[in-house]
């Protein structure tokens, strides 16, 4: 009789014996429970012949598939869909009954719902395709007169053949279910408040300042010195260095005329050379003031724009700041001369990286400190203002902006690795017997098909098991399908045997119920080398080693026999712990 010992089955077994084999975990038999809904309810975007209605399930959360029937057999093959939001252009008038059926998982539902599909009527226009209202004007839009027919306005609420305009927006309305093909576009001028151009100034030689008239949806007419003279701008602003007496006419839109004026007088003689006495735009940082200064030669009032009179203002806020300062006129009395300045924030907010994260083995994390303007100085000496990362580690970065405190931040990034997650394959047990499934690879995240996350799932019955384990990079499936079958002719062996001469359990032999034929035992050790061997199944190991006792611990076992009922050769291996 010759006897072949298969190496790689060996190995497997010399790898199970030298790990640890954890305790057996409870039984999770899956059970699906068919809980049916009482349906999925739907809209329609429209009724009207001639358009191509869309059709929104109003949840489809649970929804894995459907298939709807428009009930429009005349449209052919377009009468059927399988998309969640599916449009379809009926065929013809009247009312069609539309049947959505939905599968969540195991569930199946069926839901029906009629929509009359009705021919649209010609209508004269809704009325201006733009107009422009003065706000607080009471407006209505009345929808064309069709006897017997129903309205609906765009705001799904309003049924009634008028509707009251209290805001700006487009407006259209509805027909017997049918959009008007008219809309209108209905806008609000802001009433001015407090319209005008300054108060009359007398300006030193060689000034100049602008005269603002600047309103919302308005058009400007300026003139000088004699309203309705020839207009010398249209613009919302003029600058002005000449004496004389200006008017503006604004027009805005749906609200009317406003008008201003003011007299300009530049004082005679030389000019004053006042230049920029308050120095160049800033930008602050945050927390920051800016001090201006307007102290001139002979000033007797200061009138800043802030609303301040005297000669320093301190700001904070971002905008331009101007300031009327009166001196001596050079031929007599006193004239305003006049500077302004912009100041500015930089907008530095938060620095933030983001929270700790992990990333996927060969993707890369943009990491972004970039502030528009500014310097960087990242964990390895770089200075770019995007970093990127394609390894684990710590993060950190130091943004300067101007004269600003500088601002830091750290982030943690770790990096997963593809899954491939391996269960045994399809296997044949014994009745009575167990399998211990174990997710070779699966990481730290995983569930069983019982959405238990045992590190050893115990199978005792037939069934498909399966494991499904996620990360970052994704997610890998992998099942076994077990089968049971009725072994009469069980040959076992014990886990464990004791060879210290105490009449129990003193030798490792098999326990079977029905004669076997082209029997072999063999036993290994850890290394691989063979410590026993028995073509009898009546001869056991009584643990000796070249005549010692074999030390302690875990070996393996390879079982051959030839099953009398089936003819069949089977092949068993386990291991067996071998103690004192």
């Amino acid at each position: 009789m010759m006897h072949h010992p298969v190496k790689p089955l060996l190995l497997l077994l010399l790898l199970l014996v030298s790990v640890p084999i954890p305790a057996l975990a409870t039984d999770h038999s899956s059970t699906h429970h068919n809980t049916r809904r009482i349906d999925d309810p739907f809209s329609f975007s429209t009724t009207c012949y001639g358009d191509s209605v869309r059709f929104t399930i109003t949840d489809t959360s649970t929804i894995t598939a459907v298939v709807w029937d428009f009930g429009d057999a005349a449209s052919g093959t377009a009468n059927t869909s399988t998309l969640k939001r599916p449009y379809h252009t009926f065929s013809g008038t009247g009312t069609f009954s539309v049947t959505l059926t939905a599968t969540h998982g195991a569930t199946q539902t069926v839901t029906q719902q009629d929509i009359t599909i009705v021919m649209p009527v010609n209508t004269p226009p809704l009325g201006p395709q733009d107009l422009t209202l003065c706000e607080g004007t009471p407006y209505t839009l009345t929808a064309p007169s069709v006897p017997g027919a129903t309205y609906q306005w765009q705001d799904t609420v309003t049924t009634t053949p008028t509707y009251n305009v209290t805001k700006a927006g487009t407006y259209w309305v509805k027909i017997n279910g049918c959009r008007d093909p008219d809309s209108v576009n209905i806008f609000f001028s802001k009433i001015p408040v407090n319209f005008g151009i300054g108060t009359d100034e007398t300006l030193c030689p060689g000034q100049s300042m602008y005269l603002d008239a600047t309103v919302n949806n308005a058009t400007y007419e300026w003139y000088k010195d004699t309203p309705g003279a020839p207009v010398i701008a249209t613009t919302p602003s003029i600058n002005v260095n000449t004496t004389g007496h200006y008017y503006v006419k604004a027009t805005v839109q749906g609200c009317g005329d406003y008008t201003a004026d003011a007299t300009i007088t530049i004082a005679p003689g030389p000019p004053v050379p006042a230049g920029s006495f308050l120095g160049p735009d800033t930008m602050l940082c945050p927390g920051e003031t800016r001090t201006f200064t307007a102290s001139l030669p002979g000033a007797s009032r200061w009138r800043w724009n802030t609303g301040a009179t005297r000669p320093t203002i301190t700001v904070s806020n971002t905008g331009t700041y101007s300031v009327f300062v009166d001196i001596p006129a050079p031929l007599g009395g006193s004239c305003s001369v006049i500077d302004s300045a912009k100041v500015g924030n930089y907008v530095i907010g938060k620095l933030d990286l983001g929270s700790d994260t992990t990333i996927c083995k060969g993707n890369t994390l943009v990491l972004s400190a970039d502030r528009g303007i500014g310097t960087y100085l990242w964990q390895d000496g770089s200075q770019q203002a995007v970093y990127y990362v394609t390894e684990p580690g710590y993060y950190f970065v130091e943004a300067k902006i101007a004269r600003c405190i500088p601002l830091h931040d750290t982030i943690k990034v770790n990096i997963d690795d593809t899954l491939r997650i391996k269960l045994p394959l399809d296997t044949m047990l014994c009745n009575g017997e167990v399998l211990q499934l174990v997710p070779r690879g699966a990481g730290a995240s995983y569930k069983w098909q019982d959405s238990s996350t045992v590190s050893t799932f115990t199978v005792n019955k037939a069934g498909i098991y399966a494991a499904v384990a996620t990360n970052t990079c994704g997610r890998s499936v992998d099942s076994v399908t077990v089968y049971y079958q009725n072994c009469d002719c069980q040959v076992i062996l014990p886990s464990g045997f004791s060879p210290n001469n105490d009449g129990h359990n003193d030798r490792f032999f098999p326990v079977y119920r029905c004669p076997i034929t082209e029997y072999s035992l063999s036993v290994y050790n850890r290394w691989g080398n063979r410590v026993f061997y028995a073509n009898d199944p009546g001869v056991g190991w009584n643990g000796l080693l070249d005549g010692k006792l074999a030390p302690v611990g875990a070996y393996a076992w390879v079982l051959q026999y030839r099953n009398p009922q089936t003819g069949l050769m089977v092949t068993k291996t386990g291991s067996v712990a071998l103690i004192y």
